[in-house]
């Protein structure tokens, strides 16, 4: 008898490492949390992930790094497919499969410190100015829903630049990637201010599954992620990216 069970969850987990070995990891292009160098991913949920995969001994994938509204794209409309770091909100939570979280993750509102005209005490006031954020992301679907208009771009970094130059009032930009992605662009940091946070749109990342991704394949991710958690590293690689995020 216990031969028996031992070989059906022996195949039980072959089907887990097969299903796993099928997987499309894709990472958002949103440095420092995933980005690119000399071609090779990097950065700090890629490098979670990568944790994850050694923790539980599946094939570590090629992880594909592509701008957010492409990947999520490919998230809803391909099996197989795992995308992050994907904030998970309540419109989400019944499309895909979780696993996390693997960072907190703080959204506020900025503006340049010497745009003294812009006033914002309620979300009611953006609608006196032009609002920058990402192509179909949690930020923007949130403003939207609000009744508040957005000037989206598909490579979220280009509202740095449209804030800048005065072509955008306000961006809505997460905490962790804004003092990153103004110095890469020689920008001066010390210019911005923020405004205010908004807790509704600061959702905690996740990794986000296909909706037909097998309940094997979550549940061995998860337990990566928890041993990892739990053995330090997952502090780590927190610790060593700290750096590269300044203090928004």
């Amino acid at each position: 008898m216990n031969k028996f069970f031992m070989c059906i969850f022996s195949i039980y987990a072959s089907v887990g490492i097969c299903c796993a070995a099928e997987l499309r990891l894709i990472a958002e292009n949103a440095p420092p949390n995933s980005f690119t160098v000399n071609g090779q991913p990097t950065g700090k949920s890629v490098e979670i992930v990568q944790a994850i995969l050694a923790a539980i001994d599946m094939p570590s994938n090629d992880i594909e790094v592509m701008p957010w509204a492409r990947g999520y794209w490919n998230l809803e409309n391909i099996p197989n497919v795992a995308l992050f770091p994907t904030s998970r909100t309540s419109e989400r939570e019944s499309k895909f499969k979780w696993v996390g979280p693997i960072f907190e993750n703080e959204v506020n509102l900025y503006k340049l410190k010497n745009r003294q005209d812009i006033w914002v005490n309620n979300l009611i006031d953006l609608n006196n100015y032009n609002v920058g954020s990402g192509r179909n992301d949690q930020k923007t679907r949130f403003l939207l829903s609000k009744g508040i208009e957005v000037n989206q771009v598909s490579v979220e970094h280009q509202n740095i630049q449209k804030l800048f130059i005065g072509r955008i009032d306000i961006i809505a930009y997460q905490s962790g990637r804004l003092f990153y992605d103004v110095k890469q662009l020689n920008y001066n940091f010390e210019k911005i201010e923020k405004i205010t946070n908004i807790p509704e749109m600061s959702k905690d990342a996740f990794m986000a599954f296909h909706i037909d991704t097998s309940d094997e394949v979550i549940r061995r991710f998860q337990e990566g992620l928890n041993a990892i958690r739990e053995s330090g590293e997952h502090a780590k690689i927190l610790r060593k990216w700290e750096g590269t995020l300044g203090n928004p």
